[in-house]
């Protein structure tokens, strides 16, 4: 099972091993099955869902998770807010629990929601966690890779192991030329 996400700052995780093209907005695997990518906000975090995945799923494969509740389309706590983009629901939904106001206002219930473009959700009051072992180590490492850069001073400025920096006095109290 392939891996496919894009990190909150747009990197695509190294996990990835399957590939696809984009055609019109949204990728498209070998055999020509739409996959359409998934944005979440606050997070900024991006996964590609395979057809017909709804979107609790695809985050759900992708190691990430939020607050649910029956995952059958009955309770309406995983409601979340569709900004972009458009969802088709195969499985019928109640109309207590999605009511048709609410799907006008872009109101998507993500266990029941399957993406049929790019979309961008927002969530409610809640924040993505990460669920998976291995996406803990691949976002670990990435952020090392990230201080370990951000300290290392370009090699034209750092200091000559043998001599004082200017400004540092050495003995005798004068300064280094």
């Amino acid at each position: 099972m392939a891996l496919d996400i894009r990190l909150p700052d747009g990197t695509r995780s190294a996990l990835r091993r399957s590939t696809h093209a984009a055609v019109e907005g949204v990728g498209v695997a070998a055999d020509g099955v739409p996959m359409p990518d998934i944005e979440v906000h606050p997070d900024g975090v991006r996964v590609t869902s395979r057809a017909g995945e709804t979107v609790l799923a695809a985050l759900s494969r992708s190691g990430y998770g939020y607050r649910v509740g029956c995952r059958r389309g009955g309770c309406g706590i995983c409601k979340v807010d569709l900004r972009a983009g458009r969802v088709d629901y195969p499985v019928t939904v109640a109309q207590s629990v999605l009511p048709a106001g609410e799907r006008r206002d872009g109101t998507c219930l993500s266990c029941r929601a399957v993406p049929l473009s790019d979309i961008t959700i927002t969530l409610r009051d809640d924040r993505l966690r990460v669920t998976a072992g291995i996406l803990h180590a691949a976002l670990a490492r990435r952020d090392a890779r990230a201080a370990t850069t951000a300290r290392r001073a370009p090699a034209d400025t750092q200091p000559h192991p043998e001599r004082p920096t200017p400004g540092e006095e050495r003995r005798g109290g004068r300064p280094c030329p």
